[in-house]
């Protein structure tokens, strides 16, 4: 399952459906939030965003791309801003953890 959800815990999308073992870079690349951020512009900076591109956090699973945040893998350059910065995203990540924990 992938699923959006917003620091107030309100879910925008989910994808599910997948079967077998899919991981989460094939589970991206087949859902329909991929197309639209990928080929439509869904993520690119507007009027809207003050010339800030929105993004999305995403696990260590999770491929590069321009419009998701995922962690840092661990290596010994920069460990100290690598650390603060994991640490801040494990926070947004617990939100959409937390978010199905209350169903």
């Amino acid at each position: 399952m992938q699923a959006i959800v917003d620091c107030q815990k309100i879910i925008f999308d989910v994808c599910v459906g997948f079967l077998g073992n899919v991981n989460d870079s094939k589970m991206l690349c087949r859902s329909i939030l991929y197309k639209h951020a990928q080929f439509q512009g869904m993520f690119n900076v507007n009027k809207a965003t003050k010339g800030i591109p929105p993004y999305l956090l995403g696990d260590n699973g999770y491929p590069l791309i321009n419009w998701i945040m995922a962690p840092f893998k661990k290596n010994r350059y920069h460990m100290i801003l690598k650390l603060l910065y994991n640490r801040k995203h494990g926070r947004g990540q617990s939100i959409v953890e937390n978010t199905f924990w209350n169903f």
